[in-house]
């Protein structure tokens, strides 16, 4: 019994992800070289994930895998991170939605800020400006609406379907 439970949660380290059909599946290393997956992928691992939230973790990204009945065979990944693409030191409350090139949305209570292009062609309208200036821009949310920073002015912007007309 001692056993089986010792082998219910095993930290793993991700080889290979297949992201290629309706549930994520990985190959991962356990301790002492356990192998999780196989080598194909015909026997990956379901990596369990929130709805409406999903991500590609990179090759070496940490998480744990839950064996049922303590049996890698009935395994699925829970979690996973990469310690060096992990954002640290955030503030009690704060969250960091991040990719590995270095993109966030960031939030706190009240605002949300995105470092990266938004694909949203209202918003990009709005910062236009911005472009033409050359300069840098912040956009967040304030709980009423968005707000962007553009050359050091920080402006409400008004976000409209084009289709309205």
């Amino acid at each position: 019994m001692a056993t089986q439970v010792d082998n219910m949660l095993v930290r793993v380290q991700s080889i290979k992800t297949y992201d290629d059909k309706e549930q994520q599946q990985l190959e991962a290393w356990g301790r002492h070289n356990e192998r999780y997956g196989g080598t194909t992928g015909k026997n990956a691992v379901p990596r369990v994930q929130h709805y409406s939230l999903t991500n590609h973790p990179p090759n070496g990204s940490q998480g744990v895998t839950l064996n049922l009945n303590g049996n890698p065979d009935n395994s699925m990944m829970i979690g996973m991170e990469h310690p060096q693409y992990r954002p640290k030191n955030l503030a009690e409350g704060e969250f960091k939605l991040y990719e590995m090139w270095g993109g966030y949305l960031w939030g706190r209570p009240g605002v949300w800020i995105c470092n990266r292009k938004i694909q949203m062609p209202e918003v990009q309208l709005a910062l236009s400006e911005a472009r033409k200036e050359r300069q840098d821009g912040d956009i967040w949310f304030d709980g009423k609406g968005f707000k962007a920073r553009i050359g050091g002015r920080t402006k409400r912007l008004v976000v409209t379907d084009a289709d309205d007309d």
